[in-house]
């Protein structure tokens, strides 16, 4: 009887081991799929955050872009009054020239005359 209750205690402790063995492997299956979906949320975290600064950095760019262009149409504007300006002078000192030789030539016809 003592024996049999032996094997009773033997078989219910192997059981147990058994059960408590499974419900490891459970855990560890568990805990390392879990570290696994964190892996992969970091590895697109950081995929994600690399874009991220990708874009930003598009926009500096473009940004920059946008004032360098915007300067050189200030500057081709500026330039180009500037250039008008300077032909108008220009166009006015040569009317006055010929206004002057054409008296010149007037005093010195009515001098022949």
């Amino acid at each position: 009887e003592l024996l049999e209750k032996a094997r009773g205690i033997m078989k219910q402790l192997k059981d147990d081991k058994q059960q408590v063995l499974e419900q490891s492997e459970a855990r560890i299956k568990e805990t390392e799929q879990n570290m696994e979906e964190q892996k992969t949320m970091i590895i697109e975290l950081k995929r994600h955050n690399a874009e991220a600064d990708t874009l930003s950095q598009q926009e500096i760019e473009q940004n920059l872009t946008e004032k360098v262009q915007a300067a050189v149409e200030e500057r081709d504007v500026y330039w180009s009054i500037k250039m008008a300006a300077q032909e108008q002078t220009q166009n006015e000192i040569l009317l006055s020239k010929d206004k002057e030789k054409e008296k010149v030539l007037l005093l010195m016809q009515e001098e022949i005359n």
